[in-house]
């Protein structure tokens, strides 16, 4: 049985990349997609090859700078399929990316860009499409997040500073309209071998990346889109608000994952001494209680009659 028959999902960011292949297993499982962004090309293309792969698909341009392209589009879902049960918000503007710096010397037009579009827009699409799950009953909706978001990077500032917000707004969706059937959960992946990083993959320090990653091997565009299903489908139905971190503490700077071992060390060290206090406060309490007992006894004048 699919997973997700006869839900209705809004992809934000669905033409290529994470979106694309995360589309096209959604439409495999039984959804009916609404695809979203500004390559309107791309996103046309797509939705016609779900289309004639089987699954039901259809795109709509949408802008994560402009709100009422926004609303347009929840409620484009709603006239189309009559309801919406998940958005799958995945949109970011990665042309910014290069001019994105440390927070000295990055341009400020450049930084309020980013918030605008990869914190701003995302929140306003939660807030158009919330009212729309209501009124169906509840629905999931899976954030696409970033290792960024927690581990600190020497640039990427404005970058990381939206993935971080991104975070916060998938942890108030869910406690406050968790009752109200209403998930939110975040995927926040590492690497992930795109077209595009694989386009430039000779650039790329890739053996050092792997090196540094939990797994064997680096991540694939379809490990996402696995995480992303399983999270809008109601087998997930108990979780919420959770981010699933696609490398673990390989996310983490090699300086700050070195520093965290004189810190585990001293606190396993700690952690030695409370417990051998510990013991050794129950063994004396112990003894006290044993000779307390033993003269108890000796002066019961019930354990020294003879018994009839």
């Amino acid at each position: 049985m699919q997973r997700l028959a006869s839900k209705v999902i809004v992809v934000l960011g669905a033409s290529q990349g994470l979106g694309a292949a995360t589309s096209r297993r959604l439409a495999a499982e039984g959804a009916k997609l609404v695809l979203a962004g500004i390559t309107v090309d791309r996103g046309e293309q797509l939705a016609a090859s779900i289309v004639g792969s089987g699954g039901c698909a259809h795109y709509c341009r949408a802008d994560l700078k402009d709100a009422d392209s926004l609303a347009r589009l929840m409620d484009h879902a709603v006239a189309k399929y009559g309801r919406l049960d998940g958005l799958f918000n995945n949109a970011a503007d990665m042309s910014l990316i290069a001019a994105d710096g440390d927070a000295v010397e990055i341009d400020i037009d450049i930084f309020d860009r980013t918030i605008a579009s990869d914190l701003r827009g995302l929140f306003l699409a939660c807030r158009f499409a919330i009212p729309k799950m209501l009124a169906c009953g509840g629905g999931s909706i899976v954030q696409s997040s970033s290792a960024a978001s927690i581990a600190g990077e020497p640039t990427r500032v404005a970058y990381g500073c939206a993935k971080a917000g991104l975070d916060a707004l998938t942890r108030h969706v869910a406690a406050r309209w968790g009752k109200s059937k209403i998930r939110c959960n975040s995927v926040a992946p590492g690497m992930m071998m795109t077209e595009t990083a694989l386009s430039v993959a000779h650039l790329l320090p890739l053996a050092d990346i792997l090196r540094r990653t939990a797994s064997p091997r680096l991540g694939e565009p379809d490990d996402i889109a696995n995480a992303v299903t399983f999270l809008l489908s109601d087998e997930s139905a108990f979780i919420t608000p959770a981010s699933y971190q696609s490398t673990n503490l390989s996310n983490l700077p090699m300086p700050m994952a070195a520093s965290l071992v004189p810190l585990l060390i001293i606190l396993s060290g700690l952690l030695l001494v409370v417990v051998a206090v510990n013991i050794f406060t129950f063994r004396s309490a112990s003894a006290e209680l044993n000779q307390s007992l033993e003269a108890i006894i000796a002066h019961d004048p019930a354990k020294t009659t003879s018994q009839p």
